[in-house]
């Protein structure tokens, strides 16, 4: 009976295989339960397929629900873009930033999709430019 306290509703990672932590959910899974990614230099995607679908279909909603509302130019560098705006939205809160091209969404995603990352980015270039 107390068997039953120790069940658990994901299995445990097999020790021979390799593993990878989400970054979305914290588990440590098998590297076969994470989509591949040839952008990224491991090759995989940094979010378990589970949490990878509930992004995607977090952003979907959130695009048809605000799409009255995108502009001509995207949010961050004020240019047209030649491909749809995408969503911007705070992965801590989830809450709805703005539109950016694909351009300014990779750059900020890059830096950390913080403030510290951006001022640390713009600190750089502020040494550099003067030097």
């Amino acid at each position: 009976m107390q068997y039953e306290l120790f069940k658990f509703s994901e299995p445990l990672p097999d020790p021979n295989q390799d593993t990878q932590v989400c970054k979305l959910c914290s588990k440590e899974k098998p590297v076969d339960m994470f989509h591949k990614q040839l952008g990224n230099k491991t090759g995989i995607d940094t979010r378990c397929k589970a949490c990878a679908h509930k992004d995607r279909k977090f952003l979907r909603e959130l695009r048809n629900k605000l799409i009255h509302t995108i502009p001509e130019v995207c949010n961050c560098c004020d240019k047209p873009s030649n491909k749809p705006l995408v969503v911007d939205h705070c992965h801590e809160t989830l809450k709805f930033r703005g539109w950016l091209c694909e351009s300014c969404n990779h750059g900020i995603g890059k830096l950390g999709d913080n403030i510290e990352g951006v001022q640390k980015a713009l600190d750089y270039l502020r040494r550099k430019t003067n030097a």
